[in-house]
């Protein structure tokens, strides 16, 4: 069995548009609001997995097609 989830896009996406709109009068915002942009397109483009499978769990966190995290539980490593 696989589950999928992503993170809520609408949410973030209206706090990237409202960073945009703040920071339009002050230029000295840009340090704060590139880093920022960065981490929420990141954000958005997440997709975690979970694959339960016949005495293992594995849990996947992909951004785009990367792969950033992957770990595997057995249950008989477990118990041994």
């Amino acid at each position: 069995m696989i589950y999928h989830a992503t993170p809520q896009r609408t949410l973030l996406l209206f706090l990237l548009i409202g960073g945009l709109f703040a920071s339009r009068g002050n230029p000295q915002l840009y340090y704060f609001l590139i880093p920022y942009s960065i981490f929420l397109i990141m954000t958005v483009s997440m997709n975690l997995k979970l694959k339960v499978g016949a005495g293992s769990l594995t849990f996947i966190i992909r951004v785009l097609i990367l792969t950033i995290y992957k770990k595997r539980f057995s249950l008989i490593k477990m118990m041994v």
